[in-house]
């Protein structure tokens, strides 16, 4: 659970860069998050540029570079304790976005997918590969309803004997994946431990692989205002490397 949030962000994205096809953008960002089990300060930015490769995708490169510092631990998990300290972040992201949809900002048909694979090591201490998929599709109903079917499936791996760096597992939860339940607060967690051997609480140490599905039913509730009510069911997991996908699955409505 995230107790307190500091945030600051400034980015700026140029989608037709000097009146060419060439998205162009950069983002500099610092954060400070008060995590159940341990605090996290992340100073960092990204450099980003894309190329339509046809109507509908375009092509996406991103580096990104971060300092981090983990810590005020209060877990017993060793997941959590070995990654105490500093550490710095080099990747390239590759992208591939397909957009079909009818308006991009407030689609009622079409369908979004997004591919990416981050390599993380050129430099820095952080060494990890990490790629996501997903897809949202949308199809109109009656009375200017839309009904939305959205998954997203991930898989994050070493690529040398170093630990995969905590904020870089996958944490299911809260708006962004499975409503109804806390952020990060569905995946993989380990008891903690007094020193009588006794159980005082979880951590939830994040997993290697995720997969999350979320249905929808949007409602326009006042179109001058853009407001709409939903009506959803959300489904998914977070899994440790050696464990299957789809195993244990949680849900939400």
């Amino acid at each position: 659970m995230l107790l307190e949030k500091l945030s600051y962000r400034l980015g700026v994205t140029d989608p037709y860069f000097l009146d060419s096809k060439w998205t162009l953008g950069f983002d500099v960002y610092k954060r400070e998050q008060d995590w159940t089990d341990f605090s996290e300060d992340t100073t960092g930015g990204a450099l980003r540029g894309g190329y339509p490769l046809s109507r509908n995708i375009k092509g996406l490169l991103t580096y990104r570079y971060e300092e981090k510092t983990i810590y005020d631990i209060t877990s017993t998990s060793l997941v959590i304790t070995e990654q105490e300290g500093d550490s710095v972040l080099s990747s390239l992201t590759a992208a591939i976005n397909r957009n079909s949809t009818d308006y991009y900002q407030d689609p009622s048909s079409g369908g979004i997918s997004k591919f990416t694979y981050e390599y993380a090591g050129l430099g820095g201490t952080e060494h990890f590969a990490k790629v996501v998929g997903s897809h949202r599709h949308f199809w109109p109903l009656f009375w200017d309803t839309v009904i939305s079917l959205h998954g997203q499936i991930g898989y994050v791996y070493k690529t040398t004997d170093e630990s995969i760096p905590i904020d870089e597992k996958f944490f299911l939860g809260g708006l962004r994946s499975i409503r109804g339940f806390d952020t990060r607060e569905v995946g993989p967690k380990e008891p903690d431990l007094n020193d009588a051997g006794e159980i005082t609480g979880y951590t939830f140490i994040g997993g290697e692989k995720s997969a999350f599905f979320n249905l929808e039913y949007l409602i326009p509730l006042s179109k001058s205002l853009g407001l709409k009510g939903v009506i959803f069911f959300d489904a998914g997991n977070a899994w440790l490397d050696e464990e299957d996908y789809f195993q244990e699955m949680r849900y939400s409505a």
